[in-house]
């Protein structure tokens, strides 16, 4: 968009150079004024004070696609061929996409600090999958790219690991690496996870079996997180009440992200299906592939069907389990899956 000069000014051509004393420029509503001195070795001296819009920033980040507004005062040093700039700015009501991904930083609202060809960030805090984060560190440009070192601490976080189950996150991190190969690290923990449907435990699990069968996607940040949940794992809904813990390693990147660890459900749950309530023996989901999600059931469940007291036990991976089934009095396994399928031998 067009620039305005809102009052005449004066500059100096010679064989001292170009001089440019005072300017003041007007960008939609924002008014800036800017200074500018070039020697005859094409040396740089000057500066910009004022607010601006951050899509300013968009020719040194485009991936980041950032918004929002600045001010502050930035002196302009170097030369023509490689400026440098130094100074002080407040971000308001910013916004930017963490490249290679879909997640939108907004509400960012900090102190950025420019020197020696590096961003600083000081305390800048944002908005991030419905909780909130705060980041310090640096942005430098190293050989043609732009790299990161940041590191903050988030809470509230909202992460649906499965379709109908969201967890709420809190905890460290830390991105670092040039932008088109970075990496987050931290240790997470899960403050609640919990389901968001009141469907049945079929229709649930129909649904995460698709997703788990899903394709992988390439791209996006490479990850080493630690996540822990003790006992802050609540399902309920008319079908279903479970609690748990988790203890796990989160690799690959965030498009296809993998898991090394376990989730455990406490004895003592139940789970309603196909019309029979069953009480939760044990469980747990253990994941060791470090380049997908694909976990190993250890389940064993109770219930009653008429006069029969059924011990059921599902073993194995989403593709590949053997359910086996016992009853006392005892039964053919033909009449125990009768009986829990249908209620009759």
């Amino acid at each position: 968009e067009g620039i305005q000069l809102l009052e005449p000014a004066t500059f100096f051509l010679s064989g001292d150079g170009f001089v440019v004393p005072g300017l003041h420029l007007g960008a939609r509503d924002d008014e800036l004024f800017v200074r500018w001195a070039i020697d005859p070795e094409r040396q740089l001296r000057g500066n910009v004070s004022g607010t601006m819009d951050t899509l300013l920033l968009r020719f040194l980040l485009p991936e980041w696609e950032p918004a929002g507004r600045a001010s502050g005062i930035v002196e302009l040093l170097g030369s023509i061929d490689e400026p440098l700039f130094e100074g002080i700015a407040e971000f308001h009501k910013g916004s930017f996409r963490l490249p290679g991904t879909r997640t939108i930083l907004s509400q960012v609202e900090g102190t950025v600090f420019l020197s020696s060809g590096e961003v600083q960030l000081e305390g800048m805090d944002f908005r991030f999958m419905g909780g909130r984060g705060r980041a310090s560190g640096r942005i430098r440009e190293r050989d043609d790219t732009i790299v990161l070192a940041l590191d903050g601490t988030a809470s509230g976080v909202r992460f649906e690991a499965l379709p109908d189950l969201e967890a709420r996150l809190s905890g460290n991190w830390r991105l670092i690496g040039p932008i088109d190969d970075l990496l987050l690290s931290g240790d997470i923990t899960i403050d609640r996870m919990s389901l968001t449907t009141k469907d049945d435990v079929a229709s649930m699990l129909l649904g995460w079996l698709e997703s788990s069968g899903s394709g992988s996607a390439s791209g996006g940040l490479n990850l080493a997180l630690r996540v822990d949940a003790e006992e802050t794992i609540e399902l309920r809904n008319p079908f279903l009440r479970l609690d748990g813990s988790a203890s796990l390693e989160v690799t690959g990147t965030s498009n296809s992200p993998g898991l090394v660890g376990q989730i455990e459900v406490l004895e003592g749950g139940e789970a309603t299906l196909l019309g029979n309530r069953y009480e939760i023996e044990r469980g747990s989901l253990n994941f060791s592939n470090p380049t997908a999600i694909e976990p190993f059931i250890d389940l064993q469940a109770s219930t009653w069907v008429q006069e029969y007291q059924i011990s059921v036990q599902i073993a194995g991976t989403v593709d590949r389990f053997v359910t086996t089934a016992v009853s006392t009095p005892p039964l053919s396994a033909p009449d125990i899956y009768s009986l829990l399928g249908v209620g009759y031998t």
